[in-house]
């Protein structure tokens, strides 16, 4: 059997959990987020990086980045994720 979504471990994930529960900031913009935000931008040069808990809040955070607005067109495929489209009236196209 082939495994799914089988987590690399590389061996120091409990010491980085009990790091965690030992700060002030279990979630949001803690200590290892912002390292994540930093490698990232220093490995592939972005200008700014973010990190969201979902693909919803991602769309969210790029919607709120677009300025969209009630009565914009977003258009979105017919099969997808139901939050893709969450809080617009996008036109369903098929392809």
């Amino acid at each position: 059997m082939i495994p799914f979504n089988k987590p690399y471990c590389s061996g120091r994930e409990l010491k980085y959990m009990e790091e965690v529960c030992h700060s002030t900031t279990m979630s949001g913009n803690g200590d290892f987020t912002k390292k994540c935000h930093t490698f990232f931008e220093e490995k592939y040069g972005f200008k700014k990086c973010l990190l969201t808990t979902s693909g919803t809040d991602a769309l969210e955070m790029c919607a709120m980045l677009c300025n969209l607005q009630p009565g914009d067109e977003v258009i979105i495929p017919s099969y997808t994720f139901v939050s893709t489209g969450f809080g617009c009236t996008p036109p369903i196209k098929q392809y």
